[in-house]
């Protein structure tokens, strides 16, 4: 064996200690880089999973403003409809009217066959709408 000086062997037990540390260290640097690209690899599934649900919401938002749109069109027509049908019923009331109040003046006879037809069919469609 050969003479070593304390002062050789603390330094070469120093250079062990360092390079425990160094080791130590490196390990502790590779869990630390596995960790972050665990984490980068679930951040990128989330951003997959965001991605697909902003894709569905645009199609959502789509869906939504056509069937609006739809129903928009669906209440136009409703009172459109509307319109024509209190139109039409209020033109069956005055030909009720105007019949009954010819009757009245003796302009119509109540037993003649027309008058009868257009006083029943005026009463017909009354029944028939519900008004």
């Amino acid at each position: 064996m050969t003479d070593k000086t304390w002062k050789e062997i603390e330094e070469e037990e120093q250079e062990r200690y360092s390079l425990v540390l160094e080791v130590a260290n490196l390990r502790e640097q590779n869990k630390q880089l596995k960790e972050a690209l665990k984490l980068i690899r679930e951040t990128d599934a989330l951003q997959k999973e965001l991605e697909v649900a902003q894709s569905l919401h645009k199609v959502a938002v789509r869906e939504r403003d056509y069937e609006r749109t739809l129903c928009d069109n669906y209440k136009k027509d409703y009172y459109d409809l509307r319109s024509l049908y209190e139109g039409v019923l209020s033109r069956i009331n005055k030909l009720e009217d105007d019949t009954r109040a010819a009757i009245e003046f003796a302009d119509l006879a109540e037993d003649d066959k027309g008058t009868e037809m257009i006083l029943e069919f005026c009463e017909d469609i009354t029944k028939l709408v519900g008004e």
